[in-house]
């Protein structure tokens, strides 16, 4: 193992993780923070889904599907929206 790594530095090959942009960028902000805002316009039952689809660029019918067959999967699918429902902003609370 330590030959490996000293024949990458003979070579001039460094490695970088993605941890250590994340430290070195100006933008602190939390995870939270960084979530997108649940949708007014797109608003199925509480705009995450289409919050979502906004905040990707995709359709919204495409993020939905992709959410009902999620909610095929054994487990409660409905915590997880539940989840997401109380941690992404409303849309008048983003400025």
């Amino acid at each position: 193992m330590v030959l490996g790594g000293a024949l990458s530095q003979a070579r001039g090959m460094t490695q970088s993780y993605p941890s250590d942009a994340y430290r070195n960028s100006d933008d602190k902000r939390g995870f939270l923070d960084r979530l997108p805002p649940r949708s007014r316009r797109h608003r199925l039952l509480g705009g995450v889904c289409g919050g979502l689809a906004e905040a990707w660029d995709a359709p919204v019918w495409g993020v939905r599907a992709a959410v009902l067959l999620l909610a095929l999967l054994p487990g409660p699918m409905w915590v997880v929206y539940l989840l997401a429902f109380i941690a992404m902003p409303a849309p008048e609370d983003r400025g």
